[in-house]
Parts: structure tokens; sequence; C-alpha cells
């Protein structure tokens, strides 16, 4: 049988903030995770070791990739705002040259109420934002992984608009075929101005460890 029953994912340290605060970030839609198992490792996963939930979470597990795989999800919430994935990664001649990965998430919703400044409505606006991402992850020797991820970001409000560039940085290691540790540095990239001001990404740093227990 298969001998993965569980995965444990536990948090070495608490996942850190590095710029960012309530008001005065851009791009806090790239800290959403599309993935299902992502969110309920509360960020953890940058221990994970597969899918495609790494471009998001780690690119350097796509090292350990072996495999294609793809997956696209559509997500809706309250006040009709809207989230719609396409991702996919592919290993270059078996992942012995590395794998290629690429995601779209698109994030939108229209006909939310405009407000003066006494609270009182006059219309509606439309917002978006839309993040392409391409990512690469290479093994580098038997035990240790890279990998890192470009992303091109839009965002939308009404009609005002703007864009920029950010980066995630991260490293897995594997010292047991049963424990993978990972670390991630995310959203490293230009300010985004949309009608004024330019505001930073909400660089984050996560670490985890991902544990497999057989029986």
């Amino acid at each position: 049988g298969r001998p993965i029953l569980f995965l444990v994912a536990l948090a070495l340290l608490p996942s850190a903030t590095v710029a960012g605060t309530p008001g005065a970030a851009a791009g806090e839609f790239l800290r959403l995770t599309v993935s299902a198992r992502s969110a309920a490792l509360g960020g953890t996963a940058v221990g994970a070791e597969d899918g495609v939930v790494l471009i998001e979470g780690n690119p350097a597990g796509l090292g350990w990739a072996r495999r294609p795989e793809g997956v696209a999800a559509h997500a809706e919430w309250l006040g009709g705002v809207r989230l719609e994935s396409l991702a996919g990664v592919a290993p270059l001649r078996g992942g012995r040259l590395g794998t290629l990965g690429g995601q779209i998430n698109l994030l939108h919703a229209s006909d939310l109420p405009r407000t003066d400044a006494t609270g009182i409505q006059y219309g509606t606006f439309a917002y978006r934002d839309l993040a392409v991402r391409a990512a690469y992850g290479r093994l580098i020797g038997e035990t240790l992984s890279a990998g890192g991820v470009l992303t091109l970001l839009s965002e939308t409000i009404d009609d005002a608009s703007g864009a920029a560039v950010a980066l995630d940085i991260g490293f897995q290691s594997r010292p047991k075929r049963w424990v993978t540790l990972g670390a991630v540095m995310q959203h490293i990239g230009t300010p985004l101005a949309v009608g004024g001001s330019g505001y930073p990404h909400p660089i984050t740093l996560r670490e985890g460890v991902t544990v497999k227990i057989h029986r």
C-alpha cells in the first residue's frame, strides 16, 4: 500500500511581513492562495514538495517535480468578488534541467458601491488585480533545491491603473527522505502606483517543514 498517510506541517518561525502596513501596501492580493491545502496549512506549505501550489508557495519545491501538472480554479466571495486562476508546471528532461512553471491569477469585482466623503453612494465602480507568474526551480545536489518566481502585477480601480514587478526567492532542503525544510522571501519588487503615490509590496518571509509519517 501507499506508505504516506499524513502530512504534518509545522511553522519553524512565524511568518514575518517585512514591508507593508494597513493602507500603505500595494498588491495585497498576492497573499491569497488558490490552493486549499496551502490555506489549510496556514502558509507553511513552503516545505511542501510537489504540485503547482509551489508557484505561489515556494518555487524551490519545483526542483523535485518529475511530471507535468496543471490546475484551473474559480472562487467567489461575498460582495461579488471573484478569483480565477490557471497554473501549470513542466519538468525539463524529467527534471534533470529543472522545472518551469506559470500561473495567471485574476481577482475582480464589478458594481462595487461608490461613495463620497460623507458616505453617500453615487454609482458603482469596478476593481481588478491581475498577476502573471513565471517560475523556475532546480535541484542543487541531492538534498537542496532553489527557485524563483517573477510576477508581473497589474491593478485597476475604476479608471485608474498601475503595474509593477515582484520577485520571490526560495530554498528547500531534504536532509532525510521524510523531512523537507523550506524558506521563501516573497513579493520583493517595485512600488505599485494606482492613481497617485506608489506603495511597496507586502514583502513576506516564510519558513516551514513538512514531515511525512509512514505506517
